[in-house]
């Protein structure tokens, strides 16, 4: 079983949105998984970078942009404008580090 999620608020007032994020420890710059449109952190494509991650020893950061997984949100409000805002917020706050960016589909 996966850890429960972690939240952080991007952007003020009436924009500002809660964007669920997960954290595995290890090693080195953090791999951050950024998914496709649509998809989310508990995908295919995700926990098997986060299994690599784990046998590597390597840290991980995956999360679902609002509207996207555990992310509260309505989905048809989002904007490509504010998911990248959302992924830039977790680089900057939750991998601090210089970070290797792994992503799929809007998320490359």
């Amino acid at each position: 079983m996966r850890d429960n999620p972690q939240f952080l608020t991007v952007g003020d007032g009436p924009l500002a949105r809660r964007i669920a994020w997960r954290r595995l420890d290890g090693a080195g710059a953090p791999v951050v998984w950024l998914g496709g449109f649509k998809s989310d952190m508990e995908s295919t494509k995700a926990l098997a970078i986060e299994d690599w991650c784990r046998s590597a020893g390597r840290p991980m950061i995956r999360m679902d942009y609002s509207g996207h997984g555990v992310s509260p949100g309505d989905f048809r409000e989002g904007t490509i404008s504010r998911w990248a805002e959302e992924a830039r917020a977790v680089l900057e706050r939750i991998a601090v580090a210089p970070a290797i960016v792994v992503g799929s589909s809007m998320g490359g």
